[in-house]
């Protein structure tokens, strides 16, 4: 099966060269920094010409998981660790969030790294996934129980938690203003995974 390989690279251009040996790849997207995007651009030109085959670069930001669920359509997009880049982490959460795969490539073999066995939208309830669908548009506590079908109680305990639950907000996937609700950036992508 051949992949498209994620890859953020710093030095390890040998790593990524000897991976390419041993796993099937049709497609490099790499990813760097606006303060890299010179390196990247040259390292992804030199894999081109060499490996004749289609080549990427992304630009990461604020929001790796939006980087990562742009390329979760890519055709077996899997991320390849291949040096200690601080950008790996980021990666690293956003692919085990998104369902991408995980490989550490030490150049003579490339492991899967374990993750959850489930994405994070998986192990909500049909309450909670009710909640956030329902938050497309900003909406008060009063609309949103409405749009959602459930009492007050009940959704403020979806939202905020109570004793060992951690709610909506804690997770990250709604904001609260005060009066008004409204998905966070991380919500879009877990709604839309």
């Amino acid at each position: 099966m051949a992949v498209t390989q994620i890859v953020s690279l710093v030095d390890g251009k040998e790593t990524l060269k000897r991976s390419l040996q041993r796993f099937s790849t049709e497609k490099i997207v790499f990813v760097t920094t606006k303060e890299r995007i010179k390196d990247a651009l040259s390292i992804r030109n030199e894999f081109a010409l060499a490996y004749k085959m289609p080549t990427e670069v992304k630009i990461l930001e604020n929001n790796p998981a939006k980087i990562i669920n742009e390329l979760k359509g890519q055709k077996n997009a899997v991320l390849n660790i291949i040096d200690h880049d601080d950008l790996n982490y980021y990666l690293i959460s956003a692919s085990f969030i998104l369902g991408i795969p995980v490989y550490f490539s030490n150049g003579h073999e490339m492991q899967q790294l374990p993750g959850p066995t489930s994405k994070l939208k998986d192990t909500l309830s049909p309450d909670q996934i009710r909640i956030l669908n329902n938050l497309k548009e900003e909406a008060t506590h009063e609309q949103l129980a409405a749009l959602a079908k459930l009492d007050n109680d009940l959704l403020f305990f979806y939202l905020y938690g109570k004793n060992s639950q951690i709610g909506l907000i804690r997770l990250g996937l709604v904001d609260d203003y005060g009066e008004r609700l409204r998905l966070t950036e991380f919500g879009r992508l877990v709604v839309g995974s």
